[in-house]
């Protein structure tokens, strides 16, 4: 094959490849961290017991609780 021939077409192909594949493992990665912060995210607005576990009822009790809101007083008597 021609130098030439590399040069203009089979690498820019190798090189467009390359940039496409990237692209798509960069949006997997990020498919996939905003997938676990969802399922986090029901899983502590459902409470589940490993949350519960990890948080501890008085820190819960402390915070509002999980998923309800907190109100601004509440927060700055925490600092």
């Amino acid at each position: 094959m021609c130098p030439s021939t590399v040069r203009f077409f089979v690498f820019p192909a190798f090189v467009t490849l390359a940039l496409f594949c990237g692209f798509l493992v960069w949006n997997g990665v990020v498919f996939a961290l905003f997938a676990a912060a969802e399922a986090l995210a029901r899983q502590m607005k459902k409470g589940s017991r490993f949350f519960k576990r990890w948080w501890g009822e008085k820190n819960r009790e402390a915070r509002g609780g999980i998923g309800e809101g907190v109100s601004t007083s509440k927060l700055f008597a925490m600092i």
